[in-house]
């Protein structure tokens, strides 16, 4: 309201108090006012004080919103070398079932190559059927060739020696 205004009962009030009494009222009066000056300096004062704890506040709020995003990333980070390494762990384990498959055809090939008891010189080596059969033509051309040159050689001798 305003102008202030008094409501008329409280005017009858106090104009019906003796001098003393209205004296006395009016010093509790100021000295109530005055505690309310007083109370509104203090919590001014602490007004101040909360919004320099809330600043402080907000900016250990930022660093700590920092923190977690930084947190968030390592997370991520942390999920996308958990799901290679699981990547790389399923790899290695079927790299290692063909390694271990690649060495027993090795022993495979290797026991198939080896030589048995009574196998000719001329075979050792050959791994496959179309080799040996190969080196067999082979032997049994240079036998008619050493054949051949045998006779010649022979019908010559005979030649000269009966000429």
């Amino acid at each position: 309201m305003y102008p202030p205004v008094i409501a008329d009962a409280e005017k009858v009030a106090i104009l019906e108090q003796e001098t003393d009494a209205r004296r006395t009222q009016h010093a509790q009066d100021m000295a109530g006012v005055i505690r309310m000056m007083e109370s509104a300096l203090v919590l001014g004062d602490e007004r101040d004080r909360l919004e320099e704890e809330r600043d402080a506040f907000q900016v250990r709020i930022g660093k700590l919103k920092s923190r977690i995003v930084h947190l968030e990333n390592d997370q991520a980070d942390y999920e996308e070398k958990k799901k290679i390494f699981g990547d790389q762990t399923v790899e290695l384990r079927m790299r290692t079932e063909e390694l271990d498959a690649a060495r027993a055809e090795v022993e495979r090939l290797t026991a198939a190559m080896a030589s048995c008891e009574g196998e000719h010189p001329a075979a050792a080596g050959l791994t496959t059927r179309a080799e040996l059969v190969e080196a067999i033509a082979q032997l049994s051309a240079d036998c008619v060739e050493g054949a051949v040159y045998a006779f010649e050689n022979a019908k010559q001798q005979m030649m000269f020696l009966n000429p």
